[in-house]
């Protein structure tokens, strides 16, 4: 699905849609241009979005402008190693909704087994018997 070449597109995209393209691209010279935040930081910042949204085109393109602008490769890997941490404290985050919902739908059954049920948690011994449940 990668192709360095579909970005020879972006000027079908320009003539199909000038003002909306236009705006696009005077928008991403702002955000990523010199400001409060410097522009290396801004590329370490870039790159470890992409790296979150796995977007291949943006890793390639804000990489080399990281560097351009004097990321260095341990910055390089700091920004990797954010990122990282961000997308797994996500799911860690979102696994309380699945729990949540787990819970709920398991509750009846945890009872049955004589706890006193799942909204109670580890104090009526369900984490420590969860393997009796399959």
């Amino acid at each position: 699905m990668y192709n360095k070449t579909n970005l020879g597109r972006l000027k079908k995209m320009e003539s199909l849609a000038p003002e909306v393209m236009k705006a696009f691209w005077a928008f991403d010279k702002a955000a990523v241009g010199d400001g409060a935040i410097p522009v290396k930081y801004k590329e370490l910042i870039a790159v470890a979005v992409a790296l979150t949204t796995q977007c291949p085109y943006c890793i390639d393109m804000h990489a080399g402008n990281a560097r351009k602008a004097g990321v260095s490769n341990a910055e390089l890997v700091e920004a990797a190693m954010v990122a990282a941490a961000l997308r797994a404290g996500a799911a860690v985050a979102y696994a309380t909704h699945a729990l949540s919902d787990c819970i709920s739908g398991l509750d009846a059954r945890v009872k049955s087994l004589g706890f006193e049920g799942c909204a109670v948690g580890a104090s009526s011994g369900v984490n420590d018997n969860l393997g009796r449940l399959g």
